[in-house]
This record gives C-alpha cells, structure tokens and sequence, in this order.
C-alpha cells in the first residue's frame, strides 16, 4: 500500500508498506479521500524530518478484526483522527474533551491508501459523495468552535481568517441565526484571497475586510454599528489583539488559529481584556467531537462544502500537490482522492 509523509521545503515521499491486519477491535479501511488540512502545510513548510500526512479521512470499510461489532465490509465510514476512550474519568465525568487516553491514528498517514484503526474511531455515513464527505472533520471543528462562542441570538460575529475553517464557521453562524457576519482577511490582492473571499460570501459572510487595509477594525466596528458580539479567530495567534479590538463588551473571543514557532507568542493589553469584560477561550481539535452532526449538516447541504472543494490530486501525483501551495493559486480546500472507481 502507498502513503505519504512530508518535510520542511515541501518534500513530500510517496512509501510503501505492507497491508496491515486487523485483529481484536480494529477494522481495515480502505481510503476514498483526504482533505489537506493547513497542519500538513505546516509539515511541507517547517518539519526537519519526515513526518505522516492527513487526517480528513472518508473510507470504506473492507476487512474487520474478530470483537469489531460497530461496522462491518462495504460500510462508508469517516475516520477520526483522534478520539475520546470513552471510560478515562474525564469521559466518566462527562468531560470527553480532556480524554488523555484517546485512541488515534497510530503513526499512520491519512493520505494513504489503507489505515487499521479502531472501531471507535468510525462513523456511519450514507448519501453524501465521497469527497465532500472528508470535509467532515474540518467542519466538525467550526461546530465546536461556533457552538464556544456562546453567540447570542441574531448576534453579529466577526471571523478572523478566510481559510475553509473561517469560511464554514461563517456558514455556521448564519444557519445559526447570526444577524451579521464579517470574515477578516490578510490581503485583497492574489487568487487565493480572491476565491476564499468571494466563497465567504456565498456561503454566508455578509461583508468582507482585509487586515492590510488601514484602520480596518474601525471599518468593520462602524459597519457592525459597536463591536461584535463574538469573535472567532482562525487566523494565526497574531491576529488576537486585533480580535480584542473587535469584541464589544462582555463578548466572547475564540481562538483556534496557531503558528507552531516564535508567532504563537503575542502581546496583549491584559487591563483591556479584564475591564472589557472579554473572555479569551481556546478550542483544541482533539479528540474528535460532533462528527455526526458534521455529516448530517453535509448531507443536508445546510454548509455545502462541494463548492469549497476546488483541487483534486491522485496520491501519486505529489507535484501537482506542491504547485498548488507554493504559487498563489485559488485554493480553498485540496483534497487527495483514492480509489476513484468507488465514489
């Protein structure tokens, strides 16, 4: 079976292995698709050795171990990447999202084209394509970091970022029942920001302003009439004290942007944020949550993430994975697709 595994300077080596046997609890997939998630991007762009690529995983099941009862061949299933035991005393107390002896992927790339994972770690799916069908996860991470917001009812929302999280939480937002919403991005000029702008829009976002614009918070203050009653950070860790510039009293301010190096270290005024009455609340993707209701919202087309889906690359085909990261392409989410025939 091949896979990948990439490194710092976009080295991206396709392997090969031995197709794994599942035994006890664990099943054997085989992959359809895997979404590019800007955590592989910051594998291509900072890691000094090779390290295993992707976690948006849709599959189908093919082979199970001997005590597996949760799915069985044939079954379409999206993999977790990381997920709760479900018996630790955090998930007894009802804490599932401080589990710290979670079941995960093992070493196991995602953009391969078979995993062995446990049952736990499956979800059921039916009457979704199967590539849009990896965009679950992404998505899974906008419910919870929405639902984090504590937005209020037709509350007005600014999201820091115009990447497919900033996107699908603006989506979000207006299903929910915002009354508007802002997307916040770096620049105007260049395809990508063109095609992730114009998709906030379409999706969702009522207006959209660019960081590199002088005095774009009063901007975005003045055409929300005050501050935002929530605000949603999915652009780096930099970006924060612009949010709390942004949040009108008492608001919530969610971050889920990170940097990995000397950026995820930002100065803030403190006084401000404790006077302001703000609360700074971080949401962290592990372990997996609201994955069914992720997929139901797909199936429904409440977020239509087919229109967000713009590159499809073969596993073999790792130079054009690469030319549509290194240039300024219209990307919003690529995603690498396996065995086509049974989509």
């Amino acid at each position: 079976m091949k896979y990948l595994q990439g490194k710092r300077g976009y080295n991206i080596a396709l392997r090969e292995k031995e197709l794994p046997k599942p035994e006890g609890n664990m099943v054997l997939v085989k992959t359809l698709a895997c979404g590019v998630c800007g955590s592989d991007i910051h594998i291509l762009e900072r890691m000094e050795e090779y390290t295993p690529m992707g976690h948006e995983i849709s599959a189908v099941v093919t082979e199970v171990g001997a005590c597996v009862t949760k799915v069985q061949p044939g079954d379409h299933v999206i993999v977790e990447d990381v997920t709760m035991c479900g018996t630790c005393e955090a998930c007894k107390n009802g804490k599932t999202h401080l589990c710290r002896n979670m079941y995960t992927l093992e070493g196991q790339s995602g953009m391969g084209e078979y995993l062995c994972v446990h049952e736990n770690m499956l979800n059921r799916y039916e009457g979704i394509d199967d590539i849009a069908a990896c965009v679950t996860e992404p998505l899974a991470v906008c419910l919870n970091t929405f639902f984090a917001a504590q937005l209020p009812p037709e509350g007005k929302l600014v999201v820091m970022g115009t990447g497919i999280l900033g996107i699908m939480t603006a989506a979000l937002a207006k299903h929910y029942g915002a009354m508007r919403v802002v997307c916040v991005g770096s620049r105007p000029q260049g395809k990508r920001s063109a095609a992730r702008s114009a998709a906030a829009k379409e999706l969702g976002a009522d207006a959209v302003f660019y960081a590199s614009e002088p005095d774009y918070t009063g901007k975005i203050k003045e055409y929300l009439g005050g501050g935002a009653d929530a605000v949603i950070v999915t652009s780096p860790p930099r970006t924060i004290p612009d949010a709390m510039q942004l949040a009108a009293y008492g608001a919530n301010i969610v971050n889920i942007g990170l940097d990995f190096g000397e950026g995820a270290v930002v100065p803030m005024n403190i006084d401000d944020l404790v006077f302001n009455k703000n609360n700074i609340i971080s949401v962290f993707a592990e372990p997996a949550r609201m994955f069914p209701l992720s997929t139901d919202l797909i199936r429904r087309r409440v977020i239509d993430v087919e229109k967000l889906i713009t590159h499809r690359v073969k596993i073999e085909d790792t130079d054009a994975l690469k030319e549509i990261f290194m240039q300024d392409s219209p990307v919003i989410k690529a995603v690498i697709e396996f065995h086509s025939n049974l989509t």
